[in-house]
């Protein structure tokens, strides 16, 4: 199944984001991409019109390598229910990053519920 592809077009290469794009598929969708990228790092577009299904994992996939990797490259060809989600985890994210910790209590405790959290998000990424 394809997630992502490369097109060249008059403006340059442009990453074509394909398929369901679901917490089912979200580990697939962000190595085949992460693929890509390594591959092709000049990307000058991003086009999501073949997107045929987004969830909230799919639009964190989607804000986190816009983010990280594709910075100031704009996402087109979103749905407007998909853009109106990816703009929800956007501003959720962000306004999730500006709030200040409370520091931690009980230092063990902590680290062990971090490297639970992390070893969980490390096996669902390696599904």
């Amino acid at each position: 199944m394809s997630f992502a592809s490369i097109a060249e077009t008059p403006q340059g290469l442009t990453l074509q984001l394909t398929g369901a794009w679901s917490i089912a598929e979200v580990s697939h969708a962000d190595r085949a991409v992460r693929q890509l990228l390594n591959d092709h790092p000049s990307i000058q577009s991003i086009d999501a019109s073949q997107l045929t299904c987004l969830d909230t994992a799919g639009a964190y996939l989607l804000h986190s390598l816009q983010e990280n990797l594709l910075k100031n490259i704009k996402i087109t060809g979103l749905s407007d229910h998909f853009n109106a989600l990816l703009e929800l985890v956007s501003r959720e994210v962000t306004q999730m990053e500006s709030v200040s910790t409370v520091k931690e209590q009980f230092p063990i405790l902590y680290r062990i519920g971090k490297r639970t959290t992390d070893l969980g998000f490390q096996t669902i990424a390696a599904i």
